[in-house]
């Protein structure tokens, strides 16, 4: 929902700064913004949900073909109390199977594309261009002086850092998520892969704090509504 809600915010302003003349922006506009968000975040989240299921620990590793330090997990080298221990817990996984089986990667690399091209490529493209033609809007309708000149190069700059931001904030874990579904890459060292993948998802979701800050050292009125508060 975070990129959603970045990509959003992108195009609201897009339309309150170059269409403010032919469109009436009412506050209900304003109210709508968040159900539709909400409302786009479910829909996304939907196939995950739908294909949620539960499994026994002792089918996953019979069924997913784990492996570790470079070897096969085989259970039947282990005691057989811990198998039958195996079999009694129980975990929530996507099972992207097409029909009953292993599991395989290839059924699930396209929810992956999806979810890239979904959560990445598409708010990357809307916000790298609605602000480029918010700068080239305020550029054309700025009376020629240093202290615009000054503005429009402040504005640009902070145009920019928001969608270099969101690129840098989202562009590892999806590369990751690709490399993880379609290479191997991890197979030897699944603990490196988690915590890799844990990362590269935790600074993707920093852009959702990022963002309003960048937004807020660079917005004059931010700072000339902090000094009347003091």
């Amino acid at each position: 929902m975070s990129s959603i809600s970045i990509m959003i915010i992108a195009v609201d302003r897009y339309f309150y700064i170059t269409k403010s003349n032919s469109i009436k922006f009412k506050k209900v506009y304003a109210w709508l913004a968040w159900p539709i968000t909400t409302l786009l975040g479910v829909l996304m989240a939907i196939p995950v949900l739908t294909r949620t299921n539960i499994f026994t620990v002792k089918s996953i590793i019979s069924n997913l073909g784990i492996v570790i330090n470079g070897e096969l997990l085989d259970l039947t080298k282990y005691p057989s109390p811990y198998a039958e221990e195996l079999d009694q817990i129980y975990v929530c996984i996507e099972d992207w199977r097409q029909e009953d089986g292993v599991f395989m990667v290839k059924d699930r690399v396209w929810f992956t594309i999806f979810c890239g091209v979904v959560q990445f490529c598409i708010p990357i493209c809307v916000i790298t261009y609605a602000y480029y033609r918010i700068a080239v809007y305020l550029k054309m309708h700025r009376h020629p002086s240093s202290k615009n000149d000054a503005k429009q190069r402040k504005t640009n700059c902070m145009l920019l850092s928001i969608s270099l931001i969101f690129f840098i904030s989202w562009f590892p874990f999806t590369i990751v998520s690709l490399v993880a579904e379609i290479t191997s890459v991890f197979d030897d060292n699944a603990v490196l892969g988690i915590i890799v993948f844990a990362i590269c998802h935790l600074i993707g979701m920093t852009s959702s704090i990022t963002n309003p800050i960048v937004y807020a050292l660079m917005n004059e009125n931010f700072f000339k509504g902090k000094l009347k508060w003091i």
